[in-house]
């Protein structure tokens, strides 16, 4: 993987995953009335999210530095 492409993920990486630790520590428990499902939901929730917005940083940073690479080749 090339370095820029790691330093993208890294970068969402850092304030991603306090932010997942932040909303299930403030989610209330599963006796709330306000919310049934627990802390589960949430933390599933933003799991998966992370996943599919990791992939497509990566995706999107590997495409960027191809193309830009293949550019710079030419020239």
């Amino acid at each position: 993987m090339k370095e820029e492409v790691f330093q993208a993920w890294r970068n969402f990486s850092y304030w991603w995953i306090p932010l997942t630790m932040f909303l299930t520590l403030i989610t209330p428990d599963s006796n709330s009335p306000i919310m049934a499902w627990g802390k589960e939901v949430p933390a599933m929730g933003m799991t998966i999210l992370y996943i599919f917005i990791s992939s497509i940083i990566i995706l999107r940073t590997w495409f960027k530095a191809r193309k830009e690479g293949a550019v710079a080749d030419k020239s």
